[in-house]
């Protein structure tokens, strides 16, 4: 089940990568890179108005493998009622208010030339009632993860999100690309998604006798009301954290170089969408034996995920690293976009790179319901960056977010691994994670990716940029990989039972 889930989420972290690098240059071509803009702002608003959550979808999820751990079949159904009634009074009032301040934020936060101010209200309207109607689904999700029917999750992902991105290229072609065409198609695209996850997940717990669905209770507030609002708090510093800087470049510089820095921020986004990936599919998994106090089984399921973590993220962290200017071009086909974002995107990155290796202790402690270290770290994170973000983007534009960002993390870092792990393991579970996800795959991909670099050839095509990384990557993968035992023994038997059927076959 676990190996099964963690390929679901990372087939959907997969998906979201490429989609991202598939529409983004098509939105560009079409919208034009201002126009690209306003979309990033959208991606932005989405991602800040998730706070009106209030932490209820990793509550969802939890009590979800909680209860399934042990069988209380209505007590999921409650708890699935209480916090959909809820989040439905959030969603009007989030879509509300967003009408309603749209002028504001046309007027005051948004510096663009090409559309009037009419226009930009409209499109910022259309972003609040699409919002509204895309917060719930995500709690419908976070159900079905934590029921660990996370193949069906990712697949309703995949599908809505082939659906948004896909279906936007379609209908710029078939009617007109405008904003207001694209959110209109977001805004169906999102009432799909909304009615497909609330029906599935209703669908699974309402089987048995009774089919009882479920009612309100102020119990299931109370009794998981303090872990919510812990993963508020969390959720709320993480927010601020990760859009501060969006929301500070979007208010010095223009809607073009807010559009290059969104550009950058989505390449710096590939390691955290891998590591997120493993992440969710973990946390079930870990409160599940949690639950049951298997310790023995806790400690291999976070060993085996280190060393996931490892081979996935440094390698193709590296890469984009040390190749983000190549890729950018090859992605988006703009030597103005690729000069313009590359460096940023290489400081971004490696802030991600450190970040992302954090997310299995930090999942691992939420399995425990531990959550007051993530709050601590995330009020001196927002005392720390705060500042230095204002002033650094004031006086060096972009540039001087991508360094605000990295500065943070290293700072940040050996504070969260030291602490996340004295919390629930020790002092030597410490060191194992730093040489399992960290040095070893480091030390195996740094100088292959440092020695390709150099003898990169000038003049590459853009496809034949991509063949050239794909290749570094699947070496680097390949070598971290197989510097581990457990990896490399599993790859020699995958490798074996390959052979022993081809052999099979051919005698046949």
């Amino acid at each position: 089940m676990l190996r099964k889930n963690v390929f679901a989420n990372l087939l959907n972290s997969a998906w979201g990568v490429v989609s991202v690098f598939l529409f983004i240059p098509l939105y560009i071509e079409f919208l034009g890179i201002e126009a690209y803009g306003i979309v990033a702002f959208y991606t932005m608003l989405l991602v800040i108005l998730s706070l009106a959550d209030m932490g209820f979808t990793v509550t969802l999820k939890r009590e979800m493998a909680r209860f399934s751990a042990v069988g209380d079949l209505n007590g999921m159904k409650d708890a699935l009622r209480t916090y959909e009634i809820i989040y439905l009074l959030i969603s009007i009032l989030t879509g509300c208010v967003i009408y309603i301040f749209a002028p504001f934020i046309a007027s005051y936060w948004l510096n663009t030339k090409s559309f009037t101010s009419e226009e930009m209200v409209m499109a910022i309207r259309l972003m609040g009632i699409s919002i509204a109607m895309q917060l719930p689904a995500g709690l419908f999700i976070g159900g079905l993860m934590g029921l660990q029917r996370q193949l069906l999750a990712n697949f309703i992902n995949i599908g809505v999100g082939a659906l948004r991105g896909a279906g936007a290229i379609l209908v710029f072609w078939l009617f007109s690309p405008t904003i207001f065409v694209f959110f209109c198609w977001q805004l169906f695209a999102n009432i799909v998604y909304l009615v497909i996850s609330r029906y599935q997940l209703w669908n699974i717990i309402s089987t048995g006798k009774g089919r009882f669905k479920g009612y309100f209770r102020w119990s299931v507030v109370r009794e998981t009301g303090r872990f919510a609002l812990g993963m508020a708090s969390i959720s709320l510093m993480g927010v601020v954290l990760t859009q501060a800087d969006k929301l500070v470049v979007g208010k010095f510089a223009s809607l073009e170089m807010f559009s290059y820095y969104s550009v950058a921020g989505t390449l710096a986004s590939v390691p955290v969408m891998i590591s997120s990936g493993i992440g969710a599919a973990l946390f079930p998994r870990f409160t599940e034996i949690v639950a049951l106090a298997h310790k023995d089984a806790l400690k291999q399921v976070y060993n085996q995920a280190c060393e996931a973590i490892g081979v996935l993220i440094i390698p193709v962290g590296l890469i984009l690293v040390f190749f983000s200017g190549e890729f950018i071009y090859a992605w988006t086909g703009s030597t103005q976009v690729a000069s313009s974002a590359q460096l940023t995107a290489s400081l971004l990155l490696l802030g991600q790179i450190l970040q992302s290796v954090t997310v299995i202790p930090y999942n691992f402690a939420l399995a425990h319901g531990s959550v007051k270290f993530s709050q601590r770290l995330g009020v001196l994170s927002i005392a720390l960056v705060s500042p230095l973000l204002i002033v650094l983007t004031f006086n060096y534009g972009i540039l001087g977010a991508g360094v605000s960002w990295l500065v943070l993390n290293c700072l940040t870092f050996p504070i969260s691994i030291y602490y996340l792990h004295r919390q629930v393991l020790s002092t030597a579970g410490m060191w194992k994670y730093c040489i399992r996800g960290v040095i070893r795959p480091l030390l195996i991909s740094l100088p292959f990716i440092l020695l390709t670099r150099q003898f990169l050839p000038v003049d590459l095509s853009r496809f034949k940029i991509l063949l050239y990384l794909g290749i570094v990557w699947l070496v680097c993968i390949l070598l971290s990989a197989l510097s581990f035992p457990t990896i490399r023994a599993m790859i020699f038997k995958i490798s074996k039972n390959l052979y022993d059927r081809m052999r099979g076959s051919l005698d046949r």
